[in-house]
């Protein structure tokens, strides 16, 4: 996560922390279901595949910057390349997502 910048590998950190934590507030809230020790294993096979996702979304975003014809280290036309590799990859996202619910 490092070759995408410090402050793009903490976030993507953050974001994958921040999903497992989520989970497991989710099942202290309802303890009315059982929660197995599957669910509870899963959590970090979750978080490991929120930095995958990440990884993909970066990788794309980068391909777009060093691909750019304009050369513009703006932030706008960064906000610019960095919807386009989320528009890209957005079939990639949907189909993993799906996956990640089946699973």
């Amino acid at each position: 996560m490092l070759r995408y910048k410090v402050s793009r590998g903490l976030s993507a950190l953050a974001i994958g922390l921040f999903s497992g934590i989520m989970a497991v507030g989710f099942y202290a809230l309802v303890r009315v279901i059982a929660v197995s020790n599957y669910a509870i294993a899963a959590l970090p096979v979750a978080i490991v595949l929120t930095m995958i996702l990440l990884v993909c979304l970066f990788n794309k975003e980068r391909e777009l910057i060093l691909e750019d014809k304009k050369h513009d280290p703006s932030y706008e036309n960064r906000l610019v390349l960095a919807k386009r590799a989320a528009s890209d990859n957005f079939g990639l996202f949907m189909m993993l997502g799906g996956l990640f619910l089946v699973v």
